[in-house]
């Protein structure tokens, strides 16, 4: 994971549907494993490179012996210098056959961060070893405090944004001044985090994809590149004109009356224009047409020909690049054309 100097303040999301996704995202994210544990095999008299990266002198690691005796020796574990396999077996630590132990990388060898490697001093015996790396909130060096409360906020916001999804029966203005401050909250408490993650020596991109912050590699001239399907939804506003035209405001928080398009996506509608008395399409793929569009304000012009018939049309965010990452398309919405 490079360590990345050029950075800028992390913004995080201020729509509501897309602060969901972030809050939940992120959360989820500072529980996961760093990697997944690190199966190894060691043979006999041989040193092994485990795994290459910038370590934190405070970072913790999990060094597992599989080995069992009396067919497995004990295993060194280490820090070593770049371009070596080699342990320093005085800085090493030791670890019997069907143990494990904790140890900080600063426990493990002093100044050589980069190569985290094992030795089988045994001449006739292989032996075999798992690794095991923190949680992502340890390995961002994020004190245990902070992690607890990230995922409390996380937690009421999950219960209130239940009740605000509900618009007909339980999104009251009390909800959402309660929901807002949950918002807000947040903020003020994330943003230093975030800029302390920016600077952590075992931050790297798939940390700032994750928390949205630019940083080197991501700054704004690398396109926004998606992992998966996003799961918001794209929301229209629709307004006749005249002349058979319609304007069309896209953004993800149905609250919202502002414009605004998804990171990395284009809005694609889905449509027919039909009379009155015509079957109308049920779902997004029995429509006749499609359209992607670039710009999240805008006009349709349908033109005179079709004024007094009706446009039934569907909404969603696009990839172009990855069409199998684009996301749902939200409710129908019909209008007569004037």
């Amino acid at each position: 994971m490079a360590h990345i100097r050029k950075t800028r303040t992390p913004r995080i999301p201020r729509v509501i549907a897309d602060f969901n996704t972030y809050i939940r995202r992120t959360a989820d994210y500072l529980l996961e494993l760093t990697l997944a544990p690190i199966t190894m095999a060691v043979p006999k008299a041989s040193s092994v490179n485990i795994l290459t990266m910038d370590f934190a002198d405070t970072m913790t690691v999990t060094m597992e012996n599989t080995g069992t005796p009396p067919g497995a020796d004990a295993l060194n574990f280490c820090t070593a210098p770049e371009n070596t396999d080699a342990c320093d077996l005085i800085q090493s630590i030791e670890v019997n056959p069907g143990e494990s132990q904790m140890r900080t990388i600063a426990e493990l060898g002093g100044a050589a961060k980069r190569h985290l490697n094992v030795t089988n001093p045994s001449a006739n015996k292989n032996g075999s070893c798992r690794v095991t790396l923190p949680l992502n909130w340890k390995r961002l060096l994020l004190n245990e405090g902070q992690n607890i409360q990230w995922q409390e906020l996380r937690k009421e916001w999950a219960e209130l944004y239940k009740l605000y999804s509900d618009k007909r029966h339980k999104r009251t203005p009390e909800i959402r001044d309660l929901l807002l401050n949950v918002k807000n909250r947040f903020i003020e408490f994330a943003q230093p985090a975030l800029e302390h993650i920016q600077g952590v020596q075992t931050a790297g991109i798939a940390d700032f994809e994750v928390f949205r912050i630019k940083s080197g590699a991501l700054r704004d001239s690398t396109p926004t590149r998606h992992e998966a399907p996003t799961e918001l939804l794209c929301h229209a506003r629709l307004k006749n004109i005249a002349g058979g035209s319609i304007s069309y405001t896209c953004n993800s928080d149905a609250d919202s009356k502002r414009g605004s398009k998804e990171p990395g996506y284009e809005i694609q509608t889905a449509y027919s224009i039909l009379s009155a008395g015509e079957p109308a399409p049920m779902n997004a793929e029995q429509a006749q047409r499609q359209q992607t569009l670039t710009r999240a304000k805008g006009q349709l012009r349908f033109g005179g020909e079709n004024l007094t018939k009706i446009l039934y049309i569907w909404f969603r965010w696009f990839d172009p690049k990855r069409p199998e990452l684009s996301g749902n398309y939200g409710a129908r919405q019909s209008l007569v054309i004037a």
